[in-house]
């Protein structure tokens, strides 16, 4: 009896130990596994970092090489951009201002724009506002500001120069502020024509051939009041400011272009070499062409 018990109690134990054995072995392959897994997750990881990383590195070196294309077209395109020049020529209605700007751009180069033309071409391609302009024009009123504005900023962003002559413009404060504001431009220099309302009513009326719709004494001489109501200061304003020059412009045509001649041909010199002439040498420069 004693060696069967015995024999029981070494087969427990050898079953308890192959238990063991096989537990601990069990666990051991677990463990094992879970860090080959752990190791394989991490290596994974790390790969997947790298990745990640190396796609950061090239989103950085193409944003780079984007910000340095736009600073190269933004520097290439702020080099090529002039500022523009632009010269106000101011005076009573039948003073000449038309045909001594035409005469002037086409001499120094110049793009000439006439706010009356401008708005005399609108009349014929806008047949919903163009009768309302029409009106205002022949009854010698002033059209809105916002409509000048308009057809002024599209004539000069169709122009390729930088250079630009505004006939009759701006013919009153608010039409004035409204420009400064909106185009950031302050002119160069505004010439004002000088001449008789008697001189200047002679040839507007001998200009009726024309068809011009205001060019008859009843609106001839609303547009005299007009302009001495509502150019005037804007003249005065510039004159302040000491950009102002005076044009005896009822001379002959060719004596008025002689003298707009000796102010411009000086003027537009200085400006080729970024140099803004002074009042005071303009004056001498046209005193001494006058001499």
């Amino acid at each position: 009896m004693g060696d069967a018990k015995e024999g029981t109690s070494e087969m427990m134990s050898t079953k308890q130990s192959t238990k063991i054995v096989i537990n601990e072995k069990t666990t051991n392959e677990i463990v094992s596994d879970k860090e080959t897994k752990e190791i394989v997750l991490s290596e994974n990881t790390t790969i997947d970092e790298e990745i990640l990383s190396a796609k950061k590195t090239q989103e950085n070196v193409c944003e780079k090489e984007t910000n340095e294309t736009l600073l190269e077209q933004t520097a290439k395109e702020t080099g090529s951009q002039k500022k523009p020049v632009v010269v106000f020529v101011l005076g009573g209605p039948g003073g000449g201002k038309t045909t001594q700007c035409a005469k002037a751009a086409k001499e120094f180069g110049f793009t000439h724009l006439s706010s009356g033309e401008l708005l005399r071409q609108r009349i014929k391609s806008d047949p919903e506002n163009g009768p309302v302009i029409e009106a205002e024009m022949k009854e010698g009123e002033s059209v809105a500001p916002d409509i000048t504005m308009e057809e002024l900023k599209k004539a000069m962003a169709k122009s390729e120069n930088n250079k630009f002559i505004l006939d009759g413009f701006p013919f009153d404060e608010e039409t004035r502020a409204t420009f400064e504001a909106a185009t950031n431009i302050q002119p160069e220099l505004v010439l004002f024509f000088d001449c008789s309302e008697e001189e200047r009513e002679r040839r507007i009326l001998s200009r009726k051939q024309q068809g011009r719709p205001d060019d008859n004494p009843e609106t001839v001489r609303k547009r005299f009041k007009k302009f001495q109501k509502n150019t005037l200061p804007v003249v005065e304003h510039y004159r302040a400011r000491g950009i102002v020059l005076q044009v005896d412009a009822g001379k002959l045509e060719e004596e008025v272009f002689k003298t707009l001649k000796s102010i411009l041909e000086p003027s537009t010199k200085m400006q080729a070499e970024d140099e803004a002439p002074t009042i005071e040498e303009l004056e001498k420069e046209i005193s001494e062409l006058l001499l």
